[in-house]
């Protein structure tokens, strides 16, 4: 009590007006890389001599994958940004309605050949299988 036999009020706590999305789950790189094929789409990026490839032999590459966490996929494969992409990705990726993206994950199954997808969370959407590395081709390095 103050002086005079008077109660003194109490101090107004501050409450946060922001808001803040609710059930959005936090990732991180720790996170255990998971395989989603809801958006595959069987666009055909290659020749016709890549009849033969199987999706087989795509998920052969992706079985060697479980267990990384995203920073061990990061050691080898990387985000591209959509701008960098080839205009027939791009006009796909609007035919697609998947344009809001800013970027695509490229994973390198073997020299040539890429897996590419979304990441969504801990989610790797797969998005297109590109043997022939069109889809963004580079330079090689020292030639």
């Amino acid at each position: 009590m103050s002086r005079g036999g008077r109660k003194k009020p109490k101090k107004e706590k501050s409450v946060s007006t922001a808001k803040k999305p609710a059930g959005v789950p936090i990732t991180s790189d720790k996170d255990y890389v998971q395989w989603c094929f809801s958006i595959f789409d069987r666009y055909c990026w290659h020749d016709n001599d890549h009849k033969g490839d199987s999706f087989n032999n795509i998920a052969n590459h992706l079985k060697g994958y479980q267990g990384l966490t995203w920073a061990g996929i990061k050691r080898k494969d990387h985000p591209v940004p959509k701008n960098k992409l080839i205009t027939e990705a791009r006009d796909r990726l609007s035919y697609l309605n998947q344009d809001d993206i800013d970027e695509l994950w490229r994973l390198e199954l073997t020299g040539l050949q890429r897996l590419w997808g979304i990441r969504n969370q801990s989610i790797f959407r797969a998005l297109w299988w590109d043997p022939q590395h069109k889809i963004y081709p580079t330079k090689k390095k020292h030639t």
